[in-house]
């Protein structure tokens, strides 16, 4: 299915009013998160349109690497938070790719069924990274992916208490 999409807060919504979807388009900010790597630049947007090309739920997110080792790297996703996930893994690839080391940490903490973390540069202590700095998990499935990804990347995880 393909179609065009705009935003209500982080939530994609069919847009079936191309002129209405036309000026939102071209008056708000789509992007999810930015990222500097040395030479490199890690880029993640609202595509507004879904790339979705064959059966399953509308492609509407992009990450994609402008200069450095990785240059044209892309992913597309489904969801805002996919878009966010995808985004700091990219950012780790990128960091691994140019330097092998650690860009960043992430302090997390267990409220509720959730799992609420925090991300840090490493350049210094509590500079919070990227646009917001923070991500929440379901625990489970989605949050022990997450630390997979995370042992992958050389991203420190830091229990807070």
């Amino acid at each position: 299915m393909s179609g065009n999409y705009i935003l209500e807060g982080k939530t994609p919504v069919r847009c079936h009013d191309i002129v209405k979807w036309a000026r939102w388009f071209e008056k708000t900010d789509r992007r999810v998160n930015y990222t500097a790597v040395g030479d490199a630049s890690v880029s993640t947007i609202f595509l507004g349109v879904d790339h979705q090309f064959g059966v399953g739920p509308p492609i509407l997110f992009e990450t994609m690497v402008f200069g450095g080792p990785l240059d044209g790297e892309q992913n597309r996703y489904p969801t805002w938070e996919e878009a966010e996930r995808g985004h700091f893994e990219m950012v780790g690839q990128v960091t691994k790719a140019t330097s092998g080391v650690t860009l960043f940490r992430i302090r997390w903490k267990k409220l509720g069924g959730h799992i609420h973390c925090r991300m840090f540069t490493s350049s210094g202590p509590d500079q919070t990274y990227g646009k917001n700095g923070e991500l929440t998990f379901h625990e489970g499935d989605e949050w022990t992916n997450f630390c997979i990804w995370a042992k992958r990347w050389n991203v420190e995880l830091i229990e807070e208490q």
